[in-house]
């Protein structure tokens, strides 16, 4: 007999990895529903409908709404029998949440998906933070970075969390073909959104000095949405116009990923990217990467080993890996192929689908 689970899911536009999950999910001993806040439309809406699951909307934009949304939900847990309730990012943790406990539900689970933004930007963010770990039976963390603020940042019992670092399905991340410097025109690729955090500003100010040893060179920013918008477009004033692309909306990552010649993320310090998967892509496609320690990064990110480990906002230590990645090719090559092992060993999407089998049954 399966087991009857809902998903709520706030404001994503898609995710290659939920439907990695999603796909497999499908194939255990669990019948899934969906309620998407504030996603009619969306590309992820479309892959569950060619999947032909159960979808309910709500739109929410503030408090006034939370009557007509709880009862949608109300609605949507009864039509469906749901027994356990999994809330996937800010909105759906406080209403799916909310409503599965005034419904009667007994398991409530949420993942957690972010780690230290509420307590370095938001304090207000940290009490609702807390109001949803109190709401929640089970709480999934996507690293271990994000357990220990849960347990010791905000006093959730060790029993409650739960560690199950996002999978990927990695036949989706193969790079094109081994791994070839352009020596004429390297690009430089980042994909971020634009947050301050992310540190995207440092890694604009190390290419402004690649341009000078490689007046060719390229920079592309995959995202480029974002609070620090402005900010970052103002960095770009020095830059030759042509040097730099942003794409805003990219829906093959694959490809852009195997357009770089060396990859850099840098957030700016160890606690506030929650897991980044960005550092698995990039190491699944081979991708000569420069980085700084944060989230997942911890786990399996070793300098001189599988990337160039910097420090944090440091434009001038960024620069320089990344022209030792563009002259030195045996370092390159060598630490793609290791890269790309340690991946395939720790973040298996199959993985990820028997924890969560296990914690829904």
């Amino acid at each position: 007999m399966k087991t009857q689970v809902t998903w709520v899911i706030s404001d994503l536009h898609r995710s290659h990895q939920f439907e990695s999950v999603l796909e497999r999910l499908r194939e255990k001993k669990v019948e899934l529903s969906f309620v998407l806040i504030n996603m009619a439309g969306s590309p992820f809406e479309e892959f569950l409908k060619l999947q032909h699951w159960t979808v309910s909307h709500i739109t929410y934009s503030g408090i006034r709404h939370m009557l007509k949304a709880l009862s949608k939900c109300f609605h949507h847990f009864r039509v469906n029998n749901t027994k356990v309730v999994h809330c996937h990012l800010l909105k759906a943790n406080f209403i799916g949440l909310l409503a599965a406990k005034l419904y009667g539900t007994k398991k409530r689970i949420y993942t957690r998906h972010h780690s230290t933004f509420h307590h370095i930007y938001s304090k207000k963010g940290v009490w609702l933070d807390r109001f949803i770990n109190g709401l929640a039976t089970h709480i999934v963390s996507i690293s271990p970075g994000v357990s220990r603020v849960l347990t010791e940042r905000e006093c959730v019992q060790p029993t409650k969390v739960h560690l199950i670092p996002h999978g990927f399905d990695f036949n989706d991340l193969n790079r094109f073909s081994p791994f070839t410097l352009n020596n004429q025109r390297p690009t430089i690729g980042v994909v971020s959104r634009f947050i301050e955090w992310k540190g995207v500003q440092y890694t604009i100010g190390a290419f402004k000095m690649v341009l000078k040893k490689f007046p060719d060179a390229q920079l592309k920013l995959y995202g480029g949405q974002g609070p620090f918008r402005e900010e970052i477009h103002r960095c770009f004033d020095s830059i030759p116009v042509g040097s730099y692309e942003v794409i805003e909306d990219c829906s093959d990552m694959e490809m852009a990923y195997a357009e770089m010649d060396v990859y850099v993320h840098v957030p700016i310090d160890s606690s506030l990217e929650a897991f980044g998967q960005t550092y698995v892509e990039s190491s699944a496609m081979e991708i000569p990467s420069v980085f700084t320690l944060s989230g997942i990064a911890h786990e399996f990110v070793k300098h001189e080993y599988n990337a160039l480990v910097v420090n944090y906002q440091d434009s001038n230590e960024i620069y320089r890996s990344i022209i030792r990645l563009l002259e030195d090719r045996k370092l390159a090559n060598k630490l793609v192929q290791q890269a790309r092992l340690d991946v395939l060993e720790k973040f298996s999407v199959d993985a990820q689908v028997l924890q969560l089998e296990f914690l829904y049954s």
